[in-house]
């Protein structure tokens, strides 16, 4: 039993030691790293600062993909746009070219490949055109 006891303790100790070591290492290096940015006359609170707006732009100013790929399924006279990744409804239309338009002004997609069919669209800038090999 007593053994062990001295085994937690050891342990404990080792655990202790690896945890203030992580942490003087951190600040060892940030401490560092403000060094070397103000030799190089880098002002790291005016970067952050910068970095801290980006952040707080909203997630839906963001466009969330580079190039969105999506389906149109078509029922009657309507065509309703989806996402094909996720099959998350984006918009419905009348023309694939009211698709593009709705779909930059309501989710802000600039970008897609969208399967019609047989056929294929490039949604760029709410313009579509037909894309063929």
């Amino acid at each position: 039993m007593d053994e062990l006891l001295v085994l937690l303790f050891l342990l404990s100790i080792f655990a202790s030691g690896y945890v203030v070591g992580k942490i003087h290492t951190y600040f060892h290096v940030a401490r560092l790293l403000r060094q070397v940015a103000k030799d190089q006359g880098i002002d790291i609170e005016e970067e952050l600062r910068k970095l801290k707006i980006d952040d707080d732009v909203e997630e839906e100013e963001k466009p969330k993909k580079l190039v969105y790929k999506l389906m149109v399924e078509q029922h009657g006279d309507l065509l309703y746009l989806f996402d094909n990744e996720t099959d998350e409804f984006i918009c419905q239309g009348s023309s694939v070219q009211e698709l593009a338009k709705l779909a930059l002004e309501r989710k802000k997609i600039n970008l897609a490949a969208v399967l019609h069919g047989e056929k294929i669209f490039k949604f760029k800038d709410g313009e579509s055109t037909e894309v063929t090999a």
